[in-house]
């Protein structure tokens, strides 16, 4: 969940792939686009989220719970599951 409110879903394949879909105010968009990890910074580029610009956030986690940082700002709180469970 972002701070604004929208759910997303994303399944990140071993190729670094992500396939996903986002719910915000009642409105879903599916989405593919590329991941990338390099230390505690996780990025993201996808042409269906934000016109394909790449977007890097800090990675921080507690225990099962992850949350991601944008400029020091909390953006989002994560948990993974195994698998693709909801067939993305």
């Amino acid at each position: 969940r972002t701070r604004d409110g929208a759910n997303f879903w994303t399944y990140l394949t071993p190729g670094m792939e992500q396939r996903g879909a986002a719910n915000y105010l009642g409105r879903e968009t599916r989405y593919v686009g590329q991941i990338r990890v390099s230390g505690n910074t996780f990025c993201s580029q996808s042409p269906q989220l934000r016109g394909c610009e790449e977007l890097c956030f800090e990675i921080r986690r507690d225990g099962d719970t992850f949350r991601t940082y944008f400029n020091g700002e909390l953006w989002t709180t994560a948990t993974f599951s195994p698998g693709n469970p909801r067939g993305l």
